[in-house]
């Protein structure tokens, strides 16, 4: 019953002919032939293309995979570890760029790092003048 509804409602709109009949008629009724003749004709051209644009944009995704800044998970764990072992090493507390050379890692990796820590309240960090100083939570 709620099915025939619509089309009952439908029905009854003023619409034109071409549409109602499109609407009306059931989706096997409705032939749609397209004309890819010019597939066909430009095949030596398109296909090629094709395979360059999937080579491309794999190429792509590695380069920037390899590119990004991210840490995995249990290298992140790793080395949220180093620093706390670090900055009990040091009581009165490290700069970021020190961090990152004793993690062998880069200062904008290790700052971002940093801020994970300090947004989970593990660390203090306070900048003065363009250098970040971390410090242990206490």
């Amino acid at each position: 019953m709620l099915s025939t509804l619509p089309v009952a409602v439908f029905a009854a709109l003023p619409v034109p002919e071409a549409w109602r009949s499109l609407v009306l008629a059931g989706p096997l009724d409705i032939k749609f032939k397209p004309d890819l003749s010019w597939l066909e004709q430009n095949s030596a051209v398109l296909y090629p293309l094709f395979a360059i644009g999937t080579i491309a944009l794999l190429v792509m995704g590695i380069f920037m995979a390899w590119r990004s800044d991210e840490v995995s998970g249990v290298l992140k764990v790793e080395y949220k570890r180093e620093i706390i072992t670090i900055l009990r090493r040091e009581p009165g507390g490290v700069n970021v760029a020190a961090l990152a050379k004793e993690l062998k890692l880069t200062v904008h990796k290790t700052a971002k790092i940093v801020e994970e820590m300090v947004n989970d309240r593990q660390v203090l960090a306070q900048a003065h003048k363009g250098v970040t100083h971390v410090r242990l939570r206490f």
